[in-house]
């Protein structure tokens, strides 16, 4: 497997990602999990997933298809649509609120206890981008780790000090 460098951030990524939109929808669990493994067998360490994508399911079959195997991947999801049934006024777009409250239904979905990428999956016209620049860290129930990490859209180098990004939660 050829392998290409993610922008300067240090980290190598396989030539060819497994994209996971039809995971649950179009393809059954068993299946989509045969096909991840195939995937990390064949050297493929980038996973991309969505919260929306089988309302949430798609990441619930990549989190179990990476149970024992999530060292081999990186994992990217995305935030900004609503999941399907929630009506909530707060519950898409990209404000703070929105983005904190997906990142922690995301990480439950998908059983792990840090995101590699969080991506922005369309653009929103009700917030402004300068609000959304992150801590150099991804979406994360862990210290943070000691090297930066990687933003899904142009950010400042420092984020202001009233948004910090990743989540926390304690384990009780």
């Amino acid at each position: 497997m050829e392998y290409r460098p993610l922008g300067r951030t240090g980290v190598r990524l396989s030539a060819l990602g497994l994209g996971t939109m039809m995971f649950g929808d179009k393809l059954d669990e068993a299946a989509a999990v045969r096909m991840v493994h195939a995937a990390l067998d064949s050297g493929v360490n980038l996973i991309d997933t969505a919260d929306v994508y089988s309302g949430g399911g798609s990441e619930r079959i990549v989190g179990k298809a990476l149970k024992d195997r999530r060292h081999e991947a990186f994992l990217a999801t995305k935030v900004r649509r609503a999941m399907p049934g929630d009506t909530r006024p707060n519950a898409e777009g990209l404000s703070r609120l929105h983005i904190m409250q997906a990142a922690e239904a995301s990480l439950s979905r998908l059983g792990t206890d840090y995101i590699d990428l969080y991506q922005v999956h369309w653009a929103d016209p009700d917030t402004l981008m300068p609000g959304l620049a992150p801590s150099p860290r991804p979406a994360s129930r862990t210290p943070p780790a000691p090297a930066p990490r990687a933003a899904a859209w142009p950010c400042p180098r420092r984020p202001p000090s009233a948004v910090q990004w990743g989540s926390r939660r304690s384990r009780s």
